[in-house]
């Protein structure tokens, strides 16, 4: 696995946790919203009079924010991709992705990498999750429940924002992961 292949896997698999695309639409929930049709177009499905390219060509998560400005409306996708305020937390969380080194002998010799992991006593496929974001509900109609799909299909965990659109009961119940 080079690099690119490892970026390209990592854009596929925080992409599912995110949207919960690929498993909204593999259960027949996929809803008529401009991101679905993003969603959709991103995963290599076709979406009628779209320009949006194959995920297999993005290189890296910044590839996903044109998409993004074409689906989203201007006050949507400021919700969704920047900070309030002076944007500190926004910034800082890029520095720190900024920070992160990749290993080289990681990507070499190593067709298939073990990711799993324990945590708190629950394994875990991926050692990833999803962060606690609120109003999931503003760019698709699955909300936090399609969100939880896709995080509990990748084997991650999905955390619960308090401006969650659907309640902690509603967000389990689609998620065989751990709780």
């Amino acid at each position: 696995m080079d690099r690119r292949d490892f970026l390209t896997n990592s854009s596929l698999a925080l992409g599912a946790l995110v949207s919960g695309s690929a498993v909204a639409h593999a259960g027949g929930i996929m809803s008529a919203s401009p991101v679905a049709a993003a969603a959709s177009a991103a995963a290599g499905e076709s979406a009628p009079g779209s320009a949006v390219q194959p995920i297999e060509r993005l290189a890296s998560l910044n590839d996903l924010e044109p998409m993004a400005k074409e689906a989203m409306s201007a006050s949507v996708l400021a919700h969704v991709a920047y900070g309030a305020g002076n944007q500190w937390t926004h910034h800082q969380n890029f520095r720190s992705i900024e920070n992160f080194q990749i290993r080289p002998a990681y990507l070499s010799g190593n067709s298939k990498p073990d990711l799993r992991t324990k945590l708190l006593g629950s394994d875990l496929k991926l050692p990833l999750y999803s962060c606690p974001m609120g109003s999931h509900g503003i760019v698709h109609t699955t909300a936090e429940e399609g969100t939880s799909k896709g995080t509990g299909a990748a084997g991650a965990l999905m955390m619960l924002s308090t401006a969650a659109n659907r309640t902690v009961e509603q967000v389990a119940a689609v998620n065989p992961g751990p709780k």
